[in-house]
């Protein structure tokens, strides 16, 4: 699942997510390994808060800061939120 801002952020509406992993469409290629590692490190109870790079569905890319916390039902893992932000202009200011 996913909300408006994911939507306009990557470009992708939700109906063509449901029931996928989203890694599988904006962390493709040259970013798969650090996805799924990140996916394996939440999935094992860890808190996630990273900068980093994916796709859009044009294929751009954005910057965003990604916080990722894994959803914990009767103390068992069942699955992960994910907090995207677009720090595109403030990673363009700091390179100034």
């Amino acid at each position: 699942m996913c909300n408006p801002a994911f939507e306009q952020l990557f470009l992708y509406p939700e109906k063509e997510l449901l029931g996928k992993k989203v890694d599988q469409f904006i962390a493709n290629g040259e970013m798969a390994e650090e996805a799924k590692d990140l996916t394996d490190r939440v999935n094992q109870a860890e808190t996630v808060h990273v900068t980093t790079r994916r796709h859009r569905r044009d294929g751009t890319l954005v910057d965003v800061e990604l916080h990722a916390v894994p959803l914990r039902i009767d103390g068992k893992i069942e699955g992960t939120y994910g907090l995207y932000i677009d720090v595109t202009e403030r990673k363009r200011v700091e390179k100034n």
